[in-house]
């Protein structure tokens, strides 16, 4: 397909979350907002994924988009110019910091999934003998389905790889309000508590070096882009603060927290309305029209 703009100056940056903006579903995005999609590259604006995600789970969603954009995945741990799948550049948390952490965790019954980037097969390692029934049926029998490569483990000196995008520790939300204070505590790591997207009334932690975070990683693609302002950027949870924080026209969808809808310049309506849709185009004629 001939990509028609290649000698047209883009006109500039939209960088968006998936889950809770794009779409409620864990496999797919609406057709009528990946057409928004390709109509507003057609209309020269470069666009940017950034998620939570897994690399497999995110690119699984996009996978059906025929034109050039840039992908963000596990949070801003790693970036990737699409769809040549080049990585752009990596800060990923060694092993020995979870061995360092893993005393917090004693008397409990959760335990850290440590997850690999795409280079390693998003290899996904977890201790069954470390965690509550539920949460290992739930590692089994439901997310092992989506993507990643799952490894039950009995120790996590029998793992390979010695760096990780980040960790994340599966639990309901009261437990995990109670372990969340001792991990901040550590100056090496950064955590987010936020709501699993693929299961109601359960939460998880997440564990990522200092310096990683959704806005940085943007920046970090700008640095290496010649095009600057505007950026659009739309989210839904508190893990795209950052990513809110570097446009100049912010996009929160209804619902979110009250720290991003103090933030917004727009309320989009809700994401099973394809609330995004509708944002998206008077944040694109706001910046046309400056």
């Amino acid at each position: 397909m001939i990509d028609s703009s290649k000698n047209t100056p883009s006109k500039g940056w939209i960088c968006l979350d998936i889950d809770g903006t794009l779409t409620d579903e864990i496999l797919s995005i609406p057709n009528a907002v990946l057409n928004t999609l390709k109509e507003l590259h057609h209309n020269h604006w470069k666009i940017v994924f950034v998620t939570g995600r897994l690399f497999t789970l995110g690119y699984k969603v996009l996978e059906t988009l025929d034109f050039p954009y840039y992908f963000v995945p596990q949070n801003g741990a790693s970036w990737y110019k699409m769809p040549s799948k080049k990585m752009g550049g990596k800060r990923y948390l060694s092993l020995e910091t979870f061995f360092e952490l893993e005393p917090l965790l004693q008397n409990t019954s959760l335990d850290f999934l440590l997850v690999s980037g795409i280079e390693n097969g998003d290899q996904c390692f977890y201790r069954p003998d470390h965690l509550a029934i539920e949460t290992h049926e739930y590692f089994r029998d439901h997310l092992s389905k989506y993507a990643g490569n799952w490894k039950a483990v009995s120790s996590f000196n029998q793992i390979e790889v010695k760096e990780f995008p980040y960790g994340k520790i599966y639990g309901f939300k009261e437990e995990l309000e109670i372990l969340l204070p001792k991990l901040q505590q550590h100056s090496s790591i950064q955590t987010h508590l936020v709501e699993d997207s693929a299961r109601k009334n359960f939460f998880i932690i997440q564990i990522m070096r200092p310096d990683v975070n959704k806005g940085s990683a943007v920046l970090e693609i700008l640095k290496n882009d010649t095009l600057s302002n505007p950026i659009i950027s739309a989210g839904n949870d508190l893990n795209d603060e950052t990513l809110l924080e570097i446009a100049d026209i912010k996009i929160v969808m209804s619902g979110s927290p009250k720290l991003l809808l103090d933030m917004a310049d727009i309320i989009a309506p809700p994401v099973e309305k394809y609330g995004i849709i509708k944002a998206l185009k008077i944040a694109v004629k706001q910046a046309e029209d400056q």
